[in-house]
């Protein structure tokens, strides 16, 4: 990390997003701990994708997808906002879209034959213990299609890395596309 200071004792740096304990001194003071400890440097806007990436053939297959680092939600009530988009190809092929926390699906379209219609997926995930989470997503096509709000409480372990992606199931090689993928670690303070 870069470190600049100031003449009044400010001192500026850059780290990754995550959870630190800074650590202090300076002959004649003393800092505790509870000042320093378990401080959390985070960009709200965890990562942002908008490579085009598609199905292949049948089956499910991922399409984008995120790693969030471990203790990204390290208190209750932390939040983790996912935004992702896409669209269908031009044909009357059953397609399935899906958003996946960990293990848990959040929202799926359900299998529709839907053709060159634009998709979107809006989610929150909230932390209510280490290893509990609830969690509302919805999924909306131009068609118009709406699957949801989905209520969902999923239950992993957030001391551990979570994968959030997307996946798609349909027929034919980019039957659907993803086109972005947005994460937002909304934690307040405390």
């Amino acid at each position: 990390p870069m470190l600049t200071d100031a003449t009044d004792g400010t001192y500026e740096f850059w780290a990754a997003n995550g959870v630190y304990d800074l650590v202090f001194s300076k002959t004649g003071y003393t800092f505790t701990d509870a000042d320093t400890a378990d401080v959390q440097l985070f960009d709200p806007c965890e990562d942002v994708q908008t490579t085009s990436t598609g199905n292949v053939g049948t089956g499910e297959d991922d399409l984008l997808s995120y790693t969030m680092p471990a203790n990204s939600l390290f208190l209750n009530d932390h939040v983790v906002r996912i935004t992702a988009w896409g669209t269908t190809a031009g044909n009357g092929n059953s397609k399935t879209v899906k958003l996946k926390f960990g293990s848990t699906t959040l929202v799926s379209s359900g299998a529709l034959a839907i053709n060159a219609k634009d998709w979107k997926i809006d989610a929150v995930v909230v932390r209510t213990a280490a290893a509990t989470q609830t969690a509302i997503a919805t999924y909306f096509n131009e068609t118009p299609t709406t699957v949801g709000p989905d209520y969902t409480t999923p239950a992993e372990t957030l001391s551990g890395t979570v994968a959030i992606k997307c996946t798609g199931e349909a027929t034919d090689t980019d039957d659907i596309l993803q086109k972005g993928l947005i994460i937002e670690i909304l934690n307040a303070s405390g």
